[in-house]
């Protein structure tokens, strides 16, 4: 009898392990400690302290969050004519009569080579109609910001290396002030 009884409770608990742990999984999501920037940039990691604001004018949402690493290397991300979570393309946006009337998502990427010589990377301005990456946002409020993105940064014309760098697995977790 007390051996049936050891294996039901070892099932059991088995069981209940299984379903917590499974349970905790789904319910974790994948940004990072608030206020962070994270992302892979040709096979780096990169991870970053961020700082910026979350202001709203007529309704839309106008983020501007950058972060640097312990490299030096600076990741900003700019936001506007954005009201709610959703999926937005980065790097392309509609102008109409030199105004931007659609939303507007882009991401850059620098960092200093020598003292002379800097490096510029952007998803900043697609053509019209061809997206350099996405950018999913799941929560967007007057104090929160988060979101997971990848795109194709083009180096920048004063650039010496001309190759596209691949943003991965991008995150941000950014909290600003009410």
């Amino acid at each position: 009898m007390m051996k049936y009884f050891l294996t039901i409770l070892s099932i059991g608990l088995s069981s209940f392990v299984l379903i917590c742990c499974n349970s905790a999984i789904e319910n974790s999501d994948t940004f990072p400690s608030p206020n962070v920037i994270v992302a892979r940039i040709d096979q780096t990691q990169y991870s970053g302290q961020c700082t910026g604001s979350i202001t709203d004018i007529g309704g839309f949402k106008v983020v501007n969050v950058s972060a640097v690493d312990a490299q030096g290397r600076m990741l900003s991300i700019f936001l506007s004519k954005i009201s709610s979570p959703g999926v937005y393309d980065i790097g392309d946006y509609i102008l109409k009569n030199g105004n931007i009337v659609d939303a507007q998502v882009l991401v850059s990427y620098n960092y200093i080579i020598s003292d002379t010589v800097r490096s510029r990377y952007g998803a900043v301005s697609g053509k019209a109609g061809i997206p350099q990456g996405s950018m999913t946002i799941t929560d967007l409020t007057d104090s929160t910001f988060r979101a997971t993105f990848s795109a194709t940064l083009t180096p920048c014309e004063c650039n010496a290396d001309k190759k596209l760098l691949s943003l991965s697995g991008g995150s941000v977790s950014f909290t600003g002030k009410k």
